[in-house]
């Protein structure tokens, strides 16, 4: 009787390990995402050495999908929660102006929709084997 965690795809690396690989780099994709915004030189470090690790130990391509969803998921909570709460009123001039925040918006969607793209090729790449 085999294990799921015995069943090993084309490049000697199961199921579990393309899974705990995406959760690592979603993990890691989160506090990234929101460091890069405060702190643009951590948040990069930690992305950078995230990426580095995920290629080299897990999954690659299930790892960076999740670094890439989680920092792309961060980004488009936090913009699209300014965009939402903070109103403007042209005719008495009050409230808060968020100019710019579409592209950061369009931004944060498409580091997303990368991650996603590639975690379901990663998924592809488990499934077939």
């Amino acid at each position: 009787m085999t294990r799921l965690a015995d069943r090993h795809d084309e490049t000697g690396l199961n199921r579990a390990g393309a899974r705990q690989s995406w959760l690592v780099g979603l993990g890691l994709g989160v506090p990234a995402g929101f460091l890069l915004l405060e702190f643009p030189t951590a948040g990069l470090a930690i992305f950078a050495a995230a990426g580095a690790v995920l290629t080299i130990k897990g999954r690659a391509s299930a790892g960076i999908g999740g670094l890439l969803v989680g920092t792309g998921g961060t980004w488009l909570a936090l913009f699209a929660r300014i965009k939402l709460t903070c109103p403007w009123d042209p005719a008495t001039g009050t409230g808060c102006v968020a100019t710019g925040i579409d592209a950061y918006l369009a931004v944060s969607l498409a580091i997303m929709a990368v991650g996603l793209g590639t975690s379901w090729f990663a998924s592809l790449r488990t499934r077939s084997a």
